[in-house]
């Protein structure tokens, strides 16, 4: 009987000490758990973040050097300063009816871009940014990062200098001398394989090339992709993405606009926005990550913000 009542406290210490232990791996279990969303949190945070600085930086650079928004060659108005008669305008859209390379139809190297972009022109908007680049000349010899590159080679007097586009020169031809210039257009697109989230591609148009032995920019054409996981910010009326503002410097209050129509000539500063969402280190665990940035030209004649 004694052997009995022995046996059954200790089956019942055995329990009760299966259940700390159970109890206690549990709660280890739901620490280590939650240790893990959070590294995976922290990850994807970090993903983010340096992703989405590496495309801001690049769009900044390309906006501080950029001459224009939209299309300099644009469209032919009466002058409200006559004479002359008429002067051209530029226009917040590319190409212009008056652009010289592409006014009238010409295909870019590679071909106008395809679907899913939009069709032409391409209008500066919340979710498309148009710039315009000057041509510059440099020397191979000169450029360090050239593979012709020779330190023992003196300087090219010619560098660094912007180029033009003649008289006469294109279809429709020009009637002036202008700045030669390529083309670089952002576009947000929808990502066929996240519903929700939207991508970054980016696409240059080129101008003439520079004399020789100058080297025309990199034509980057189909479009390539900079950014995914785009999911704002959005406006909180219409739904709508608000990636690309810009400022007009005639404007005392500096207010973001979603829109350059009839003003891009005032235009000289661009708000970039993202709202990015990773998911790479771990899809239980995905991070938001949210950057604003506003950079200013300072290549073109009206870039004082």
């Amino acid at each position: 009987m004694k052997g009995r009542v022995q046996s059954g406290t200790s089956l019942i210490e055995l329990l009760f000490s299966v259940s700390i232990v159970c109890i206690a791996a549990a709660g280890i279990s739901g620490l280590m758990l939650l240790n893990n969303l959070t590294s995976l949190r922290v990850f994807n945070k970090v993903d983010g973040l340096n992703a989405t600085r590496e495309v801001i930086e690049r769009i900044g650079a390309d906006i501080r050097e950029a001459q224009m928004l939209g299309d300099q060659y644009g469209v032919l108005l009466l002058n409200p300063s006559p004479p002359p008669a008429q002067i051209i305008f530029p226009v917040d859209y590319f190409p212009a009816p008056l652009n010289p390379l592409y006014g009238a139809g010409q295909l870019p190297l590679g071909g106008w871009p395809v679907p899913p972009w939009p069709a032409r022109p391409y209008t500066l908007s919340n979710t498309t940014l148009v710039l315009q680049l000057p041509v510059f000349y440099l020397n191979p010899l000169n450029n360090p990062g050239d593979p012709l590159y020779n330190p023992l080679i003196p300087a090219d007097p010619m560098n660094g200098f912007p180029m033009k586009i003649e008289i006469g020169t294109g279809n429709p031809p020009t009637t002036k001398l202008n700045p030669n210039t390529d083309t670089f257009v952002y576009q947000v697109l929808a990502d066929p394989d996240k519903p929700g989230q939207y991508i970054l591609q980016k696409a240059v148009f080129p101008g003439l090339p520079p004399p020789l032995p100058g080297k025309r920019r990199p034509v980057i054409n189909p479009p390539q992709t900079l950014l995914k996981g785009i999911v704002g910010p959005l406006n909180p009326t219409t739904g709508a993405l608000e990636v690309f503002q810009y400022i007009d410097k005639t404007d005392p209050a500096k207010t973001p606009l979603n829109s350059a129509a009839g003003r891009v000539g005032n235009i000289t500063g661009v708000l970039v926005n993202f709202r990015i969402r990773r998911t790479e280190a771990g899809q239980t665990a995905p991070s938001n990550v949210t950057i604003r940035s506003t950079f200013y030209m300072r290549n073109n004649a009206v870039a004082t913000p």
